[in-house]
């Protein structure tokens, strides 16, 4: 389920266009499960899940005219989950790799001032496998991954031109 995400980031400007950000982002969700317990049968519960990620990032700004930035960015770093069971406190936690990718644009209120805009997708990569191969066509090697965790965003904050 849906819920409230925060976070921030320190970003640096290596040319007029490129950037590289550190950010850090968290999601306080609900999960609910579904399970058969021997006793008293069907049971549903809402576990409370903590989302983390910890990403760099690399930004394409596009020049435009005026008080409207626009860019591009692609992320890779790391998602921390921690899931807890509210009827006994019980919990785990999980670190994964995790990528994403964000569209969105700076409106500038002034030189140091601004709106941050910005939809993103947040992935974290759940298993990795990989194989060899050969035969009387040749050799080869293979690598591929898997995940069904995507957090599609939108969001906003300020950000400041230092």
């Amino acid at each position: 389920k849906g819920g409230f995400q925060w976070g921030g980031g320190v970003e640096y400007m290596l040319a007029p266009t490129q950037s590289v950000e550190l950010l850090y982002q968290r999601l306080n969700s609900a999960s609910p499960m579904t399970y058969y317990d021997y006793t008293e049968g069907s049971k549903t519960i809402n576990f409370d899940l903590a989302s983390n990620y910890i990403m760099l990032a690399s930004n394409r700004y596009f020049e435009s005219a005026g008080l409207f930035e626009p860019y591009v960015g692609a992320l890779a770093g790391m998602a921390i989950f921690k899931i807890t069971d509210p009827t006994d406190g019980r919990s785990d936690s999980a670190t994964k790799f995790a990528w994403g990718a964000r569209v969105g644009a700076n409106i500038w209120f002034s030189e140091k001032v601004g709106l941050k805009v910005q939809a993103g997708l947040l992935s974290a990569v759940q298993s990795v496998g990989g194989g060899f191969y050969f035969g009387t066509g040749g050799v080869g090697a293979g690598v591929n991954t898997y995940s069904s965790y995507m957090q599609f965003n939108i969001g906003g904050g300020i950000v400041f031109n230092l």
